[in-house]
């Protein structure tokens, strides 16, 4: 599947948050977890997990 190249940038953003997260110990000290991207812009929204690109 070939995928836009704003939602593949925003994969790659989310990705990345959750390295950082994950290397500062947020992940574990705070219990944050991602469970969705969700994409907002002036024509609508769209959900990455709805998407099942996560």
């Amino acid at each position: 599947m070939s995928l836009p190249i704003t939602i593949r940038l925003n994969l790659r953003a989310t990705a990345k948050l959750v390295v950082f997260a994950t290397n500062l110990g947020f992940i574990r000290e705070f219990g944050i977890a991602v469970h969705d991207h969700l994409i907002v812009g002036k024509d609508g929204h769209a959900s990455l997990k709805a998407l099942k690109l996560m």
